[in-house]
């Protein structure tokens, strides 16, 4: 009996720190988007790089055309932290 309290304990944890990692990783992808659209960029395509080394970042590759119709690649990191707003990215935009 405590064996499978421990096993569905586990699991929930598991499932709790998946929705939590999908959830934050979509709020991020949100955040750069309206960053890239509102300095004109177009046919955004962002995507979560996992297991960058940096727990308390999250980092990004992003593809993009700007204002100028150049196709553009780039990565970003995001503060994982809830109150922290600032996308730090490898190249200047």
């Amino acid at each position: 009996m405590n064996e499978s309290l421990i096993y569905i304990f586990l699991v929930l944890l598991l499932l709790i720190g998946s929705l939590y990692s999908y959830l934050s990783a979509a709020e991020g992808k949100q955040r750069i988007r309206q960053f890239l659209t509102e300095r004109g960029a177009k046919d955004i395509h962002i995507s979560r790089v996992w297991f960058d080394g940096h727990g308390d970042t999250h980092t990004y590759a992003v593809r993009y055309t700007d204002a100028q119709g150049q196709t553009r690649q780039n990565s970003c990191k995001i503060n994982a932290r809830v109150l922290e707003d600032d996308i730090y990215w490898k190249d200047p935009i």
